[in-house]
């Protein structure tokens, strides 16, 4: 018997349809119940079939990370349809819990050899998880430890001339995703977007603008390419650049560089109608 490639069984648990489902039930209101209920039953059934720290699930932080992404994404867009079942909410900070509690004993490992887009949404889990969970020592040090990697980090995996250390453009959108991420957290904190984050954010644009085609805005495929969106937030191609382009130009500048398009959907979700 031969399994295949783990990835493909990663991809299909970093959970896509939540944003489906989510984005679905926004723009078709009458189906957000019935839409709500089949994400509701399948996160508490993949909780149920995969224990802490068995199984596939469990051996890549990075994959812990963007799966819960996609469940507090679901969970929050149907919370504010009215579609927020109490025992979802419990089973999802127990479980949240157990996640931070499993990335911070393993981060070690992405520091030392996988220390590009895997350490930064490990950092986002800590930094995510201290600031949903009650407030403790325990969270409050996740908060920090996850805050400080991703401020360290942005220097350093983002050039000064704005190329990424993986020099790939997909893998640069995945970093700049965990980016928006982090900062829509920030902002729920209260906080600023941090200089760092910023800094890391606009060179980036910059640098994945000038190598837009000027006929279509796409962008070459350069570099590894394994076809990763960990957040799917428009009904764009995959390798359409605009949504998060757009996206980093209004978080970081408070302005856009393309006319309104299906790609601003993505900014809307992250930074607000």
């Amino acid at each position: 018997f031969r399994s295949g490639d783990v990835k493909f069984t990663w991809e299909a648990a970093r959970f896509p349809q939540a944003y489906f489902l989510a984005r679905c039930a926004a723009f078709t209101p009458p189906a957000a119940e019935e839409l709500g209920d089949v994400l509701f039953g399948q996160i508490g059934s993949f909780i149920e079939r995969n224990p802490v720290g068995l199984g596939v699930h469990w051996s890549s932080s990075q994959e812990i990370v963007f799966r819960l992404v996609a469940w507090l994404f679901g969970i929050g867009a149907f919370a504010r349809m009215g579609r927020s079942p109490a025992y979802v909410g419990d089973l999802l900070r127990a479980h949240l819990l157990q996640c931070a509690k499993h990335i911070e004993q393993n981060i070690e490992y992405a520091r030392d050899f996988v220390y590009n887009n895997h350490l930064l949404s490990e950092a986002l889990g800590l930094y995510l998880s201290g600031t949903l969970l009650p407030q403790s020592d325990l969270q409050e040090s996740w908060t920090r430890q996850g805050r400080s990697v991703l401020d360290g980090e942005a220097d350093r995996q983002v050039y000064p001339d704005g190329g990424y250390i993986q020099q790939s453009h997909n893998y640069h959108r995945v970093a700049m995703q965990v980016y928006l991420i982090a900062g829509a957290v920030a902002r729920a904190r209260g906080e600023e977007l941090p200089a760092a984050w910023r800094r890391a954010m606009e060179r980036s644009l910059d640098f994945l603008i000038a190598h837009q085609s000027p006929s279509d805005g796409r962008l070459p495929n350069y570099g590894a390419n394994d076809g990763a969106l960990p957040c799917i937030l428009s009904c764009c191609d995959l390798s359409d650049f605009l949504p998060t382009l757009q996206a980093l130009s209004l978080a970081t500048r408070g302005e856009r560089i393309y006319e309104p398009g299906p790609w601003d959907e993505e900014a809307c979700w992250l930074l607000g109608p």
